[in-house]
């Protein structure tokens, strides 16, 4: 069980996803000089996420010629990108996905299997993006576990993030929080 206070997912928004997660436990602290080569990994990876998800949406159509012509530019390198990712994750065999929730402050996931122990320190691999299949490494320390039936949750504290990375985590939610929104609205993604 997670205590309200300890819980990384209490305040905030909270993105909802299945998504390919592997774990394994961190023996030791990471070297500065390793959080500091992650971090800026990551916030890489996080803008590359938002590039990729960026929409486009009913100003193509309006668009002047030129804009149509690089519109239509972009979408076939979005095929390709989209191919050349296809065949890299049948190469990279993905992690398993599993049900996850996802907040700038930490992650929880149902776990099928054997369970980290509360406090452990744990490396996370969390893919977020099928179209670019690169893992977001994270630390985490388990702060709590709730066993169920088939799976038993599971809830993460990051640490050591940089304030650009978890300011880059908190948008990547809000975007996919917009999304969620703008279709249970039944009206097309903004932003």
């Amino acid at each position: 069980m997670v205590a309200e206070s300890s819980n990384p997912l209490a305040e905030g928004l909270i993105y909802e996803a299945e998504l390919p997660l592997a774990w394994r436990p961190l023996a030791e602290a990471l070297a500065d000089s390793e959080l500091v080569r992650r971090n800026d990994a990551n916030e890489l990876l996080l803008k590359a996420i938002g590039v990729l998800e960026e929409y486009r949406g009913e100003a193509e159509e309006a668009a002047s010629g030129t804009q149509q012509e690089l519109a239509r530019l972009e979408f076939k390198v979005d095929l390709i990108l989209d191919l050349i990712s296809r065949m890299l994750v049948r190469q990279l065999q993905l992690p398993a996905a599993v049900a996850c929730r996802l907040g700038a402050q930490g992650l929880a996931w149902l776990c099928r299997g054997e369970l980290p122990p509360v406090g452990s320190m744990l490396q996370l691999e969390l893919y977020l993006q099928p179209r670019y299949p690169s893992p977001l490494l994270l630390v985490g320390e388990v702060v709590g576990t709730e066993a169920g039936g088939e799976a038993s949750l599971v809830t993460v504290a990051f640490r050591d993030l940089s304030p650009v990375l978890e300011d880059a985590l908190e948008k990547l939610i809000f975007r996919h929080h917009r999304r969620s929104v703008a279709l249970a609205r039944g009206r097309p993604n903004e932003g």
